[in-house]
């Protein structure tokens, strides 16, 4: 058997007001795949787990997200790194892990922003040293701004200049984890509902998006996923996430909501895919 994969110096944790229970499930798939020195998730709702819990005051917003992110998680991380986590990230491939991971002080996916270069950043899976974590607290805070592009590229040469800040290279980034394009080898971790598909069965797709709230079913991010399962033939997947959605929306407001994000003919071609499947759950014909 192989031994499992030591990180003594990083902590993992999550911090989730939203999802604590989620939260907590991916905080158990990463403890069950590598032995960390320490892992915590801060929530203002105790859960029980391998792990230990931190009360905070509850973030009702992305903001307050950011803002705990920045300056009240480094100062409850002992080690010398943090693997910072959310309930739809977490270790896939502990055999992708590489010891030049720690030659940096910042490290997670790839972002593709609507305009200019790709960035390396994202923080739902993300790997910060100590270095970094102490230099956060000092940082601005930028309202409407995540935290990972507050770090990663509103703060990126200032945390490079005056704090001696490395960020990873992107082709280090793309074994360390992925979000946003498909990854072209094993990776460590990854982040995004997009990607569940890959990692989880339908049961378990379907049980983690009960557990979250109802808004997720006409989220663009739930829309991807769907899209997603329909181009990997996980069509049963496809269907069953379908029909959560169109029980609460008619067919002509999906389609108008994906086309929010995607082009008209697009997701009137997805959704006529989609609307047979939905007829058979109803056991009844979709209507308008």
């Amino acid at each position: 058997m192989k031994p499992r994969l030591q990180l003594p110096d990083v902590t993992v944790c999550a911090a989730d007001s939203v999802t604590p229970a989620l939260a907590a499930r991916a905080l158990e798939i990463c403890i069950d795949r590598c032995d960390f020195g320490d892992a915590a998730l801060f929530s203002d709702v105790p859960v029980s787990g391998r792990f230990r819990h931190v009360a905070i005051e509850r973030m009702k917003s992305l903001d307050q997200y950011s803002l705990f992110c920045l300056r009240g998680m480094p100062s409850r991380v002992e080690t010398e790194f943090a693997l910072v986590i959310q309930w739809d990230g977490y270790v896939v491939n502990p055999d992708a892990w590489a010891s030049s991971f720690r030659k940096y002080d910042y490290i997670g996916g790839t972002i593709y922003p609507e305009r200019g270069p790709p960035v390396v950043g994202n923080g739902g899976f993300s790997l910060r040293s100590r270095k970094l974590l102490d230099a956060l607290p000092k940082l601005a805070f930028v309202p409407g701004a995540g935290e990972d592009w507050i770090i990663s590229h509103v703060f990126k040469r200032s945390l490079e200049a005056d704090y001696g800040i490395r960020f990873a290279p992107s082709a280090l980034a793309e074994r360390f984890s992925y979000e946003i394009r498909p990854p072209t080898r094993p990776t460590f971790g990854f982040h995004g509902m997009p990607n569940l598909w890959r990692h989880e069965s339908d049961a378990e797709v379907l049980r983690i998006v009960a557990g979250g709230p109802q808004s997720w079913v006409t989220s663009k991010l739930y829309f991807l996923l769907i899209v997603r399962c329909l181009d990997n033939d996980r069509t049963l997947l496809a269907g069953s996430l379908y029909t959560m959605t169109r029980r609460e929306q008619s067919r002509a407001d999906i389609e108008r909501l994906m086309a929010l994000w995607m082009p008209a003919d697009r997701a009137v071609a997805v959704v006529a895919a989609l609307e047979e499947t939905y007829a058979n759950h109803q056991g009844q014909s979709p209507g308008a």
